[in-house]
This record gives C-alpha cells, sequence and structure tokens, in this order.
C-alpha cells in the first residue's frame, strides 16, 4: 500500500475491560473496543489467544501481518478473525473502523475449562481457523461491549457473567474435549476427573496425599498416577499445587485477607512457602498480583 501506511496511526482502545472496577473474576479474559479513522496495531508475539470482531454496519477490510505472510482481510457481521498465542501478528486498515479485541489466556482458558466445567480440553480447532463465523459469539461481544461501556451497578458482576457465557459457548463449540472412557492405559474420564477436583478443592487446606486421593476414586496409586498425568499432562502432586496455587488466585481477587491467611486456606505451610510457590507458578508474588488487580 505504499506510502499509504505514513498516514496510519497507531490505535488505543476506546475503553478496555482492564479499566472496570475490582478485580475480575474471569482473570483470563480481556474485551478491548476501537472506533476511529485508519490506523494499526503494532506487531507483536501475542501471549494471548486474540479474536477480533468488527462492529461497523458494512465490511471491514484490513491487512493482517501474520508471521510475516500478509493477508488481506475482508469481515461482515458475525464473521471472527482469530489468532492464537505465539503468533506474531500486526493489524492496519485504511478507513473508518469499528471493532472489538478479545483476548484469552491460554492457561486460563485451560483452567476454566478443566476446574469450572470439569472437562478435559486436548486442543482447539481454532489454532487452524483464521476467519470463522459465529452469531452467537458475536452477539456476546456486542453485549460485553455495552457492559463496559455503560457504568452503573454491578457493571463488572455483568460483565464477568458475559464473560463466561463466551468462555463457555466457546469451550463447547470450539474446544476438543477428551471425553474417552477410563481404562488402564488411558486417563480419567470427565466424571472422574471432576470428582478428583472436587475432593482436592474440598480439602485445599490440608494436607493432600497421592494415596489418599487414589483411595478416594477407587484406585491403586499407580494406575491412578498414571491416569492423572494422561488426562492433565501432570502427576497428582503437580495438580494439587496447581489447584492451591488457583484458590489462593481467587483469594487473592476476592477478599482482603493477609497472605498468611490465604497461605493456610490454601494448605502452604506458611507465607513465604505461598510466595515461593505462586512466583514459581506465575512469575510474581502474591502482593505483586494483588497490587496489580486495582
Amino acid at each position: 500500500m505504499g506510502d499509504q501506511s505514513f498516514q496510519l496511526s497507531v490505535t488505543e482502545a476506546r475503553f478496555s475491560s482492564v479499566d472496570l472496577p475490582g478485580p475480575a473474576a474471569v482473570a483470563s479474559f480481556r474485551l478491548d473496543y476501537f472506533q476511529g479513522g485508519p490506523g494499526r496495531l503494532d506487531t507483536r508475539e501475542l501471549t494471548e489467544h486474540t479474536m477480533l470482531i468488527p462492529l461497523q454496519a458494512d465490511e471491514m477490510r484490513f491487512v493482517q501481518r501474520r508471521n510475516g505472510e500478509r493477508l488481506d482481510l475482508a469481515l461482515s457481521k458475525d464473521d471472527i478473525n482469530a489468532t492464537p498465542a505465539g503468533t506474531i501478528s500486526s493489524w492496519e486498515w485504511h478507513g473508518p473502523a469499528e471493532f472489538a479485541i478479545v483476548q484469552v489466556s491460554p492457561t486460563g482458558v485451560r483452567d476454566f475449562v478443566a476446574g469450572d466445567l470439569r472437562l478435559l480440553a486436548s486442543g482447539s480447532c481454532l489454532e487452524t481457523m483464521i476467519t470463522f463465523q459465529d452469531s452467537e459469539l458475536f452477539a456476546l461481544v456486542t453485549e460485553l461491549k455495552q457492559a463496559v461501556e455503560v457504568p452503573g451497578p454491578g457493571q463488572s458482576i455483568l460483565f464477568d457473567a458475559l464473560a463466561r457465557v463466551f468462555l463457555i459457548t466457546l469451550a463447547r463449540r470450539y474446544l476438543l474435549v477428551d471425553a474417552a472412557p477410563y481404562s488402564g492405559e488411558g486417563g480419567l474420564d470427565v466424571e472422574r476427573y471432576g470428582a478428583l477436583l472436587d475432593y482436592i478443592d474440598g480439602h485445599i487446606d490440608r494436607t493432600l496425599r497421592t494415596p489418599d486421593l487414589a483411595h478416594h476414586l477407587g484406585m491403586s496409586e499407580s494406575v491412578f498416577t498414571r491416569a492423572v498425568k494422561h488426562s492433565a499432562g501432570m502427576t497428582p502432586q503437580d495438580l494439587i499445587r496447581h489447584r492451591r496455587i488457583a484458590a489462593a488466585r481467587s483469594l487473592l481477587q476476592r477478599s482482603d485477607a493477609s497472605l498468611g491467611e490465604i497461605a493456610l486456606a490454601t494448605g502452604f505451610a506458611d507465607q513465604a512457602h505461598l510466595s515461593r510457590s505462586f512466583k514459581a507458578a506465575t512469575g510474581e508474588t502474591p502482593s505483586s498480583y494483588r497490587k496489580h488487580l486495582f
């Protein structure tokens, strides 16, 4: 497009869900709304799965550069441009545009699907799709945009509720769910996996031993360990640590409890143990994580 590219300015969101008051209950989900003339979103490596959804009445034409490849795209109502995390991407457009960007964390989605939906996702068909049509997701994005745009009582609660519906819809339609029955050489089925997570979460403040978990599911320790590793991609003790961190993150978001209280409530020996484990898992300390929420 030659000299025209010098006319483009880096576009900033008009508003974003990160500006909503209070911590997000669905920490893996973000929406940014853009509206204006010609512009661009600069090249970067995406750390989140990213969806661009046009909200204008007429067709939106833009150029996406994706791992060095140029794609000339035209999106209409109900169309969604999907780009997986890890892609080096940029977008630019040369006319008026109105659109939303939805970002979902790969680990956050995995945790949501495993923890809230009690499902085992082995992959996503979105990873091979550049554009797709989905009227229901499109309608949810318009509601999410309105929830961010219009202040009022319960604004954050409304956004989080809609974000959960969006993620559930995304999981039901596009995630590859492993629901294979249990076998000695396979993993846990959905019912057993859900029972395991329920038991861990219900006893998260206590010492949890692998033999006790195996006994709870009526399995030998060796078979149980293999099944958990096959299903969750980690050992039983790694899964317990993962759930402890998730519980601590939830308490950091939702309560004013001290770090020492959170440590004991989630099964860590003390505040120092919590801080070391939390930083190893997330890259930041619990104190730093809490500060970023407000």
